[in-house]
């Protein structure tokens, strides 16, 4: 069995979804755990159902000063996992800047800034869990902006678990395909219709439970991977593979 025990695990985007239930394994694990979100009536849902075990934060995470504030709450941090994400269809030929610069700014500027904050508080020896997207590896229709952000959080994953090692901190990235929540990272709920054709495009036929992708995080967040460094875990009923 994992333990957590007297670690802090600090999870960005962690208010609803795959992050609500990252966080309630952690905690079933011993950890405590800082939450950290900018919807602020996610983060009281959240709190709420996690009987007020968590510490909740709300910010931006492409504003660094929020970050710094947040990590200051959360003191000493073992444990650093961002789950922030954004997906916005887009077709090549008709993208919005805007867009494109709010896609960019939440995957990988607010990966990076919560990564650079994370460090200023993290113990030699921590974890980072990064969460991809198995979108950069397999073409989905209107997706090439939300997979070339993902795909820049894997490369960026890749050189951090370099540049880290002399502190002893491991970098991994998981990469889930399609996952059964309510908004799959759109900024607005996913209608069941298109839930129901994501899973048709899935060798086993199904969603993604948030179960199995928070398992992968407690797995590579945890001693038990004490080997695993720079490594790619694509969680998603052989999308890619098969």
């Amino acid at each position: 069995m994992l333990n957590f025990s007297g670690k802090t695990a600090f999870l960005t985007g962690g208010s609803g979804g795959i992050g609500l239930v990252t966080a309630q394994m952690f905690l079933r694990q011993g950890a405590r755990v800082v939450l950290f979100d900018i919807d602020a009536d996610g983060l009281e849902q959240a709190r709420q159902a996690l009987d007020g075990s968590v510490e909740t934060v709300q910010g931006d995470v492409t504003n660094m000063d929020d970050l710094l504030r947040a990590v200051q709450v959360a003191g000493q941090i073992d444990v650093l996992v961002c789950l922030n994400g954004l997906f916005a269809p887009a077709e090549i030929g008709q993208m919005d800047g805007k867009v494109i610069d709010k896609v960019f700014a939440v995957n990988v500027k607010g990966t990076i800034f919560a990564v650079d904050a994370a460090l200023t508080a993290m113990t030699n020896g921590g974890a980072i869990v990064l969460v991809s997207s198995s979108a950069h590896r397999k073409a989905i229709p209107q997706g090439t902006l939300y997979a070339a952000s993902k795909a820049a959080v894997r490369g960026y994953a890749r050189n951090a678990a370099l540049e880290l090692l002399p502190r002893g901190i491991r970098v991994n990235t998981v990469c889930p395909g399609p996952v059964d929540t309510e908004r799959m990272a759109a900024p607005v709920p996913v209608p069941q219709e298109i839930r129901d054709q994501a899973a048709g495009f899935i060798p086993m036929q199904r969603l993604g439970d948030p179960k199995e992708i928070a398992s992968s995080i407690l797995f590579l967040s945890s001693d038990e991977a004490s080997f695993i460094t720079g490594a790619e875990l694509t969680v998603d009923g052989g999308l890619c593979n098969l």
